[in-house]
């Protein structure tokens, strides 16, 4: 990708992020529950494409900290990251339900119901 390329897709990105700002005043607070993790996500999912872009040439991994290179070593990390995604996405998908099961506005003793399970995911 281009630098061209990438500074398009982070100026997109940033217009989204506005319009996105702009709805969420006239939203009620159950769907913007919602929109916060699933927009952290996109950022997170933005932030990893674009971290995957080589602009200049490839250096080897620091090895002077024993922490990055821990990292760098890691071998389950996409594992890991994969897992974490599916508990998220699992836990959107069943607030989603709750939102679009009671209109928007979920019943208090309902939402007590759904922070009981979370831990179950």
């Amino acid at each position: 990708m281009s630098e061209r390329r990438a500074v398009l897709l982070l100026y997109i990105f940033a217009v989204i992020s506005g319009a996105l700002a702009m709805v969420m005043q006239v939203l009620e607070a159950a769907v913007i529950f919602l929109l916060i993790p699933l927009f952290a996500l996109v950022v997170l999912f933005v932030g990893i494409h674009l971290g995957r872009v080589r602009i200049y040439e490839t250096e080897s991994p620091p090895t002077d900290n024993v922490i990055i290179r821990a990292l760098v070593e890691f071998s389950y990390k996409r594992r890991v990251l994969e897992f974490l995604l599916d508990v998220v996405l699992m836990a959107c998908a069943l607030y989603a339900a709750l939102i679009l099961r009671f209109d928007g506005s979920i019943p208090q003793v309902q939402l007590e119901t759904f922070v009981q399970a979370l831990p179950c995911f």
